[in-house]
């Protein structure tokens, strides 16, 4: 028996070498659409050049195609067949996995790829592959929450490329420590890295490199709210990636200018980009920006009052941001989820979820999430009628906005504390939020970047309204103007109905309006 399996094996293996040579011959020009047929025959055929030869192109020609899995498949199948002293080979495969891990969010996994291609650097000695690994790590790091330490990996492996001329890996430290400074509030550190990236990818004619940087510097203004200068960083990112045909590229920069017109208040557009971005997350097959995109409809979702939508996009995005194991998007999604549930009545929901989103803004050391997790914290224990708990949250919003050097997005929490104080009868101290409101609308009446800025807008003209100050007109004013440009700019009229109506402040704003 044993030696009858071994002649039907021998035979088999023959039979796949004859297939491999005859297809190899048959298919001449059109060699690159067959290459998964040759790697299978040749695997089959035991042919260990050609087998990984054609199973690494199959590999690429999937990549290139945005078949995440089956590139994954074929590269580790090929991995097989490579000789143990190629470590050039193995390295370059590895690397070829971690980037699909990365795509497809498969955090563990990741992390046992980025293991084995620290061994490798280690045994090749290689100063650009040292860099390039630390540099792996400290996204890892990163995508887990812990941006103080992937700046400090970043900082290292940028400093190592830089020395071995490794540029591709120093371009790419200069974009983590971009992203783990803005994280963190350090908004100076953060646009000082970018640049230095901008400068060197010009130097190199690094064009994707210079996009991406790009990108990364328009997130940090829109952390800065800032959206005008994120604009500007955004369309210049967004040409650059077409002339490149990077669709991963295009599809973060849409996403990015979805968010952008949500602040503006231009929904339809905002809605408009996330679709355009979702589609080509999905062509691309990537978990992480078929994520973000969740969120960010759920959040225009909400802006326009469709609560329930919202939620319901919250929630899928905070699945697959645990899926992941993606830190940054988690705490935003709990933070969302706050939002849309606490304009659905829960309020008890909607502190659970904003104290969840605390904790893992606070563990993250990501000071800006900080702050929108204690803002929306001080509205659900405010819905929920603890006044005195949400006085707290709203002070150490507004501490954190002040230590940002956030003044717009300050009124927010400003505005909850002038409420609380005219709810608790100290109109004095109303008026003190209140004037310190004023100034900054006197610099911008949008409010442009604020989550509800209709919201601030109606804290200040009741205030003003209860101590019969003169500017309450004004005020009201402003914002009947703001929210009938943004309903004029909402074309399904059943959609703007349910914005004028199911927004709680919009709807009162229009009542008060309507009684004048």
């Amino acid at each position: 028996d044993v030696a009858y399996n071994m002649q039907l094996q021998t035979r088999r293996q023959q039979s796949h070498a004859l297939a491999f040579e005859a297809l190899k011959n048959l298919f001449g020009g059109e060699i690159h659409r067959h290459y998964g047929e040759l790697a299978y025959h040749a695997e089959q055929a035991a042919l260990t050049a050609d087998a990984c030869r054609y199973l690494t192109l199959a590999g690429d020609a999937a990549r290139d195609e945005y078949q995440n899995t089956q590139a994954l498949d074929y590269y580790r199948r090929a991995l097989a067949f490579l000789p143990q002293t190629d470590l050039n080979g193995h390295y370059s495969l590895h690397r070829e996995c971690e980037k699909i891990l990365t795509e497809l969010g498969r955090h563990d996994d990741r992390t046992r790829e980025i293991e084995s291609l620290q061994t490798l650097a280690n045994t090749m000695g290689d100063s650009g592959n040292l860099a390039e690994v630390m540099l792996l790590k400290s996204r890892l790091v990163s995508s887990n929450g812990n941006y103080e330490k992937s700046a400090e990996l970043a900082d290292q492996a940028n400093k190592l490329a830089l020395e071995a001329g490794y540029y591709d890996a120093a371009s790419g430290a200069y974009q983590s420590l971009l992203d783990a400074y803005y994280q963190q509030g350090m908004y100076k550190e953060a646009i000082e890295h970018g640049e230095a990236g901008i400068t060197l990818a010009r130097k190199q004619n690094a064009i994707q490199d210079e996009a991406f940087i790009l990108n990364r510097l328009g997130l940090a203004f829109l952390e800065m709210k800032n959206p005008s200068t994120a604009l500007a960083y955004f369309e210049q990112s967004l040409s650059l990636f077409r002339v490149e045909d990077n669709l991963r590229g295009i599809a973060r920069v849409l996403a990015n200018l979805g968010m952008i017109a949500g602040y503006q208040g231009n929904y339809n557009t905002a809605l408009d980009y996330c679709e355009q971005s979702l589609q080509l997350a999905h062509e691309i097959g990537s978990r992480k920006g078929e994520g973000l995109l969740l969120g960010n409809m759920g959040w225009i979702s909400g802006l326009l009052g469709d609560y329930q939508k919202a939620r319901e996009y919250a929630e899928r995005n905070l699945l697959i941001a645990r899926e992941i194991g993606d830190r940054y998007y988690e705490t935003f999604s709990l933070i969302n989820l706050s939002s849309h549930v606490g304009a659905l009545g829960e309020s008890t929901m909607a502190v659970e979820y904003a104290e969840q989103g605390l904790s893992l803004a606070r563990q993250s050391n990501d000071r800006n999430a900080e702050a929108w997790a204690l803002t929306y914290l001080g509205h659900g224990l405010f819905e929920s009628g603890m006044a005195d708990q949400a006085l707290k949250a709203y002070r150490d919003a507004l501490t954190v906005r002040d230590e940002l050097n956030q003044p717009a997005l300050a009124t927010e929490p400003s505005a909850g504390l002038a409420r609380i104080a005219l709810m608790q009868g100290d109109q004095a101290s109303a008026q003190v939020y209140v004037d310190t409101i004023l100034a900054q609308l006197e610099q911008d009446s949008t409010l442009e970047g604020t989550d509800q800025p209709l919201r601030v807008y109606l804290s200040c003209y009741l205030v003003l309204s209860a101590t019969k100050d003169q500017r309450a007109e004004g005020i009201l004013n402003t914002a009947y103007d703001i929210l009938n440009t943004r309903a004029n700019g909402i074309s399904d009229p059943s959609a703007r109905q349910v914005f004028l109506e199911n927004v709680t402040y919009n709807r009162e704003i229009l009542a008060i309006w309507e009684k004048r």
